[in-house]
């Protein structure tokens, strides 16, 4: 596989493999600051088609957040495509104070380098 990712390739990233209409997820628990800034992450996927959903867990109920194909950053098992990780920027104000989970959830159709990545995970105080 070629290295498409830049300089930070080596640095640690959450990935997700979802090949043939597989689907998978992760959530972190985590208490929201009083004073949220936005949650902010770097994202990309690799050869095929994956979508992204991210959400917020408050109790029993599952709250949408974002839904989004990230960039592929390979253009075929051998090549890059030229296209760049993107960052992504969330409001999650509504649930300042709160214990809540975030859920990463990803699905694809595709079978080789159906992949999710993200990085650089950030939800500070303001």
């Amino acid at each position: 596989m070629p290295k498409c990712t830049g300089a930070k390739a080596g640095h640690p990233y959450l990935q997700m493999n979802v090949p043939g209409g597989a689907a998978g997820y992760v959530e972190q628990n985590l208490i929201v600051p009083v004073r949220p800034g936005p949650l902010r992450f770097r994202t990309w996927g690799q050869l095929e088609p994956v979508k992204v959903t991210v959400s917020i867990v408050s109790g029993p109920v599952v709250h949408q957040l974002l839904a989004f194909n990230p960039p592929g950053l390979q253009a075929s098992p051998t090549s890059c495509s030229g296209l760049r990780p993107v960052t992504e920027s969330l409001r999650v104000a509504r649930y300042a104070g709160e214990a809540v989970g975030l859920r990463v959830r990803a699905t694809s159709e595709g079978l080789h380098g159906a992949i999710a990545n993200l990085n650089d995970l950030v939800l500070a105080s303001r």
